[in-house]
């Protein structure tokens, strides 16, 4: 197995067999099982039990894998599957074990800052050194990065500060807020520094007169 994925392979050939591959995120559930296999008479007690473990996925699988006897084989998948998919704490997610990040300084507005720097192209910034001097002015030739959220005023539930289009100003951008759902205007989560293509989140759009919100 791997960290998003259940990899079955073939003990003859060492390929992987498709059939058994599953996305960790696709488990319903999982549990272990014991099957008895017949056995002549007066050998039933020296018959070793065949360990199972059933794995039941969302998209209406259900897979069976077997374990040798009196091996732990199948006590190291079980446990590695709890661990997966139902981790103990939220630093354990595939999201944050996938890629940890190698900003290791505490302030959670000085390591997002060092996020949004690299998403830019601008690695060789400091966010620590930024947040001395009190500026916000590090851009690429379509995007830039504002402050104008430091205190949570405009929107409590967006960071302190986000990426928007290089040639919108503060005033504009808290303007555009007033016309969505809990002001979350339309910002950069994710920005490709060479092409400037983006992925951004927002709320949904007021409408009308008494600017509400869309129901369906």
């Amino acid at each position: 197995y791997s960290n998003t994925t259940i990899l079955f392979k073939s003990e003859g050939t060492r390929k992987v067999i498709a059939l058994g591959t599953i996305a960790l995120a696709t488990i319903e559930r999982f549990s272990k099982q014991v099957s008895k296999l017949p056995s002549a008479p007066r050998q039933s007690d020296r018959t070793p039990a065949r360990r199972l473990l059933q794995v039941i996925g969302k998209d209406m699988r259900v897979i069976v894998f077997g374990f040798r006897p009196r091996t732990k084989q199948r006590r190291a998948v079980f446990d590695a599957l709890l661990r997966c998919t139902r981790p103990s704490q939220l630093w354990d997610l595939y999201t944050f074990t996938c890629g940890p990040s190698k900003y290791k300084n505490s302030s959670p507005k000085v390591r997002l800052l060092n996020e949004y720097f690299r998403l830019l192209g601008k690695g060789s910034y400091h966010a620590q050194s930024t947040f001395e001097n009190g500026s916000f002015s590090v851009s690429n030739d379509w995007w830039r990065i504002s402050g104008m959220n430091e205190n949570y005023t405009m929107c409590p539930t967006y960071p302190s500060s986000f990426i928007v289009p290089k040639f919108i100003s503060d005033e504009e951008v808290q303007q555009a807020s007033t016309f969505r759902a809990r002001c979350r205007l339309p910002v950069i989560s994710w920005c490709h520094p060479g092409n400037g293509a983006v992925i951004a989140r927002s709320s949904q759009p007021l409408v009308g007169l008494m600017m509400n919100t869309r129901r369906y």
